[in-house]
């Protein structure tokens, strides 16, 4: 019962339609983003494993002119200031990989929608009121769980977990998610790198009911919010009357 109550909670919490960015991303339309011409592995190796987790601007090269690149950056640092601020939530990360998929059987390239795979989160550092660095937070990287769960749904496709991904190689990183869409026609992994925003504070959640399974499984309280108080009854004492309170001894 526990475990249906989680599989049941995660899709309360999903957004799956295709109007979610985590699932259907329409580059273009929205917020800003830049396509980073770093190859993916870079990025992945020093975002993820360098002692120094971070690029100079000037070395993200872009297709986009210079002074129209340095605008975007600035834009993307004002609004992901200003979310921060209000919400306290991150919405910057660098994102490493997208996968395209569709339900069509005869699909053409057209009919494939974009989701982006792995997202780092990190921050824009201004020097002197001109934007210099691209750095890492110290935050968890996180294999995008709505594209994780709706994969699993329509093809049983199993992305990695996010909690292995810091310990792998690019290479592990790549082969593994190749070895699990080979099979899948519908499916394709793309090798790019990107600094976008993206803002799903029910995100975490998601991934971590995905992710613990066992641990909400045998908690007492979790346990009796989906319908099973046995191990609760078991864990509960007479509440303290406020009249005696003050008379109880510390232990």
């Amino acid at each position: 019962a526990i475990l249906q109550q989680i599989e049941n909670w995660k899709e309360a919490l999903s957004d799956s339609t295709q109007k979610n960015p985590l699932l259907k991303w329409q580059q273009g339309k929205g917020k800003p983003y830049l396509q980073i011409d770093v190859p993916a592995s870079k990025f992945y190796e020093v975002l993820l494993h360098s002692e120094n987790p971070e690029f100079q601007l000037d070395e993200l090269k872009t297709e986009k002119p210079e002074d129209e690149k340095t605008k975007i950056f600035a834009e993307l640092f004002k609004v992901a200031r200003r979310v921060l601020e209000e919400k306290g939530v991150n919405t910057l990360f660098a994102v490493i990989g997208v996968i395209k998929w569709t339900t069509k059987t005869a699909p053409r390239d057209r009919d494939f929608a974009i989701a982006p795979l792995l997202l780092v989160p990190v921050e824009l550092i201004k020097v002197r009121r001109r934007i210099e660095l691209l750095q890492a937070l110290d935050d968890a990287v996180l294999v995008n769980p709505l594209i994780s769960a709706k994969l699993d749904e329509l093809f049983r496709v199993r992305l990695p977990k996010s909690e292995l991904i810091e310990d792998w190689s690019y290479q592990e990183f790549v082969n593994a998610i190749k070895s699990e869409l080979e099979p899948h026609p519908n499916v394709r992994f793309e090798e790019t790198a990107y600094v976008a925003l993206f803002e799903d504070p029910k995100a975490a959640m998601i991934r971590d009911l995905d992710e613990h399974p066992d641990r909400i499984a045998n908690h007492p309280i979790l346990r009796a919010l989906a319908g099973d108080f046995t191990a609760y009854a078991n864990d509960f004492s007479t509440p303290i009357d406020p009249k005696t309170l003050d008379q109880i001894q510390p232990n």
